[in-house]
């Protein structure tokens, strides 16, 4: 079996740990923010979990993986694993770790894949140096910037809903209960991305 082509970012912020981590936790958040296209189906298992199968275009190829749920300790670390259906790679792994350092916080970004076939590797590595690779440094100083200026650039407020589908909203949020539940889900779907 092949070893796995690596990438790792050593990166610092004044931040605190607790923001650092509410931030780079947001993996669909990172996602969008890479402009990657991912797109995901979920079906609910009988054991009551429920798979999670990604779509992307990468290197021209329709690919599409399960997305296995990630792991984690909070404030401290998680991983993210895909385990692709076909193409050149055979799993995709993201562990984040962050610790206090000097005020503010230390962290280790590490992308790992891991290639098919020997044969493969070649066409990995290539892929996460010029494509993959730019697009998560990208990614990571965006991050960083939104830590250090609390802008909302990452994730910018949807378009207001017309007057019509507002009364609907709001009428179907009025009959959830407990009440805050029904208030916090409509200020949700009116503000998220």
């Amino acid at each position: 079996m092949s070893e796995p082509v690596r990438l790792s970012w050593e990166l610092t912020t004044e931040a605190s740990v607790a923001a650092t981590w509410a931030l780079f936790s947001d993996t669909d958040r990172f996602n969008r923010a890479l402009g990657l296209g991912l797109r995901f189906e979920e079906s609910p298992l009988e054991d009551g979990s429920v798979r999670r199968v990604g779509r992307a275009r990468i290197l021209g190829m329709e690919l599409s993986w399960d997305e296995l749920p990630v792991r984690y300790r909070e404030n401290q670390w998680f991983q993210l694993r895909r385990i692709f259906h076909s193409g050149p790679a055979r799993e995709y792994t993201v562990t984040f770790r962050v610790r206090e350092a000097d005020g503010g916080a230390a962290i280790r970004y590490t992308v790992e894949v891991l290639p098919r076939s020997g044969l493969s590797r070649p066409v990995v590595a290539l892929e996460l140096k010029v494509g993959t690779g730019p697009r998560v440094e990208r990614g990571l100083m965006a991050l960083l910037e939104e830590l250090r200026t609390h802008s909302g650039a990452l994730d910018p407020a949807p378009p207001a809903l017309g007057a019509e589908a507002a009364q609907r909203l709001a009428a179907a949020c009025e009959q959830v209960e407990p009440a805050e539940v029904g208030r916090r889900l409509r200020a949700h779907i009116e503000g998220a991305p």
